[in-house]
């Protein structure tokens, strides 16, 4: 009945082949799905934001300077030459999905290395990929196009070479570690989490005097190269303030904020069972002596990143991400565990594993048929009844993707967004001054009577109100009003 060995066992690794072979099979089904989500499932507007940005690129607009933005660029950079090469079009938008879906399977991939790292167990490796495929808050968000998803496949590059430099003491390791960890913050500053645990985990092991300061050292200088690159750029292209207003302290000027529980709520009905297990595992993995210090790690790092989205005022779906396959690697730890404590056989651990994935694999199904064809078709609708140096008014990132806004907001300009928060701060006697000179000329009804763009939207905008309905006509796209007049 033993079919797969124990934890402790010199034989972890080796795992039956028709059950290996059925655990493949299975993730490689749920990666079906979450490509079939990738390409059907409705667009959220950030990425069309993103895209954007990733057009303004294209034409040698400066982050930050020339546009308004929030997030760090190393993913704009990374699509810039996807739109360069295949054209601009509805079509290369769904190969950026495509590109989204690949990170994923890297995501999956590493979970499972990390997981397989810290049991010596295959399976543990594999049940904890396949959790992770069959999670609907992670795939939901997983499958956009927003820089969360390349920051979390870089992370658990970073935390694989972490635990490896641990079991080894390879130098290398290290310093690959800091770069991947750079990298991820420069797609996003959320990593700063995982920093935050890094701190302590280095801390840890100097009070224990299991580490040098060297190992701090190595790691610290492959973060700072491409952290310092990064900042040489803003300065040369002087943007430095600008990207230190909106990426940094922009964020203490929050004007609205919502509960983390109606999402989880959701969520959690989704994936009932893998959720139950997830806390469980962590106490079984904290009270067992059994467990090892990196799967403690692994579990301590899961609580730092999940629970702090908990406490900030605006727990996005997205900023669950990198929290999610930390909690996948410790449920597989614990199911594998106790499979082998019991000494389960292997159908019975294949149909265990079917049961937990069942209900959120239905869930994702479910989410695969929200078609996105309206939203595509809008987008076309302009891109054929526009020309490049047409100005279109969005407001919203839903439909211009690859033409020119009316002023250095072209987003987040409704009540208690990015605009409003400079206005508040504009009340800072440090910036008022700065701000009003840069940033403050925003006026929609003069923009568009100035620079009469061909496409404006309903978004944040009366037309009645800046006398406008003699200028432009309804679109058969809702919201959308197209010019009449020279």
């Amino acid at each position: 009945m033993n079919d797969v060995p124990h934890l402790n066992s010199p034989d972890r690794l080796r795992l039956n082949r028709n059950y290996q072979s059925f655990l493949f099979l299975l993730a490689a089904l749920l990666a079906s799905l979450v490509l079939v989500n990738s390409l059907n499932r409705y667009f959220d507007h950030d990425e069309f934001e993103h895209i954007h940005s990733a057009w303004y690129v294209t034409i040698n607009q400066f982050p930050y300077l020339d546009f308004f933005e929030q997030h760090h660029p190393l993913l704009w950079y990374l699509l810039a030459p996807f739109l360069i090469l295949l054209g601009l079009s509805t079509q290369t938008v769904m190969v950026l999905r495509i590109l989204m879906f690949v990170f994923i399977l890297g995501i999956a991939f590493f979970t499972g290395r990390i997981a397989e790292q810290v049991s010596r167990s295959r399976e543990t490796g594999l049940v904890s990929s396949i959790l992770l495929l069959s999670s609907t808050l992670f795939i939901k968000s997983g499958v956009e196009i927003r820089p969360d998803v390349p920051e979390v496949f870089f992370g658990l590059v970073s935390i694989l070479c972490l635990f490896r430099y641990f079991q080894s003491a390879r130098n290398r390791d290290l310093i690959i570690s800091g770069l991947a960890a750079a990298v991820a913050f420069l797609f996003l500053q959320k990593i700063v989490l995982l920093l935050f645990c890094y701190a302590a985990i280095f801390i840890y092991k100097i009070v224990r005097k299991r580490i040098s300061l060297k190992p701090v050292l190595l790691f610290s200088a492959g973060f700072s190269l491409p952290v310092i690159l990064f900042l040489g750029g803003l300065i040369i292209s002087g943007s430095l303030k600008e990207y230190l207003l909106s990426n940094w302290v922009l964020i203490s000027y929050v004007l609205d904020g919502f509960s983390p529980w109606p999402t989880l709520r959701w969520f959690f009905l989704q994936n009932l069972l893998p959720w139950v297990i997830v806390p469980v595992s962590i106490v079984f993995i904290v009270l067992t002596r059994q467990s090892g210090g990196e799967i403690k790690t692994i579990v301590f790092m899961f609580l730092v990143l999940f629970l702090s989205v908990l406490l900030i005022n605006s727990p996005y779906p997205q900023y669950y991400l990198p929290a999610i396959p930390l909690g996948s690697i410790a449920s597989a730890y614990f199911l594998t565990d106790i499979f082998n404590r019991i000494k389960l056989g292997k159908i019975l651990r294949a149909t265990i594993v079917i049961i937990l994935i069942a209900g959120p694999a239905f869930y994702l199904w479910k989410e695969s048929q929200k078609s996105n064809h309206f939203q595509m078709n809008r987008i076309d609708y302009v891109l054929r009844n526009s020309e490049a140096s047409d100005f279109i008014y969005d407001g919203n990132s839903n439909f211009n993707l690859f033409r020119p806004d009316l002023h250095y907001f072209w987003f987040s300009v409704g009540m208690g967004k990015g605009l409003f928060r400079y206005r508040e701060m504009k009340k800072n006697k440090y910036l008022g001054e700065f701000i009003e000179n840069r940033y403050l000329s925003y006026d929609i009804c003069r923009l568009i009577r100035t620079k009469k763009p061909r496409f404006i939207s309903s978004y944040v905008l009366s037309l009645d109100a800046c006398q406008l309905r003699t200028s432009y006509a309804k679109t058969e796209i809702p919201r959308l009003y197209i010019r009449t007049e020279k």
